[in-house]
């Protein structure tokens, strides 16, 4: 059994497929999504030399590594960076409200089981349609044209 499948389960993914709630699907998938990630962390940490705490530490140790270490390293501070964002702790680039941002779906497409990867697809689709759906009238700001092209 695939990790994301005992994370998920099939009623998960079965209530996935039925909604079309952004913010529902993000909190439902938010755990799976960072567990994934923290997996992928860990692997890519395995590779890595042991990173130091102190500043000047990870500066000696950054200045150390491979070409290829260092692209391993940029991607393990932006698997933590978004596992932390998925657990709570606002990332830097990333809206504190977006409970699971496209960029942690795209980092866990690739690792997950079959029943994840419906609900990450859906999950995209329900967001692209949220985005796209046009404000209901009382909230749009009026914004009308005089016969001159200029606004009043």
């Amino acid at each position: 059994m695939s990790v994301t499948a005992a994370i998920v389960g099939p009623m998960v993914t079965a209530e996935v497929a039925r909604s079309d709630s952004v913010s529902w699907l993000a909190v439902q998938l938010a755990k799976p999504v960072g567990e994934v990630l923290a997996v992928r962390a860990a692997g890519v940490r395995a590779l890595l030399p042991s990173r130091p705490d102190s500043a000047s530490g990870r500066y000696m140790w950054w200045r150390c590594l491979s070409m290829e270490q260092a692209r391993q390293a940029m991607i393990l501070g932006r698997l933590e960076a978004l596992s932390l964002h998925l657990r709570g702790i606002p990332a830097l680039g990333y809206a504190a409200d977006d409970l699971l941002p496209l960029e942690a779906v795209e980092e866990a497409e690739g690792f997950v089981d079959e029943p994840l990867a419906e609900a990450l697809a859906h999950y995209r689709a329900c967001r692209a349609r949220a985005r796209c759906t046009p404000a209901p009238l009382e909230d749009q700001v009026s914004c009308t044209v005089s016969s001159t092209g200029r606004r009043p």
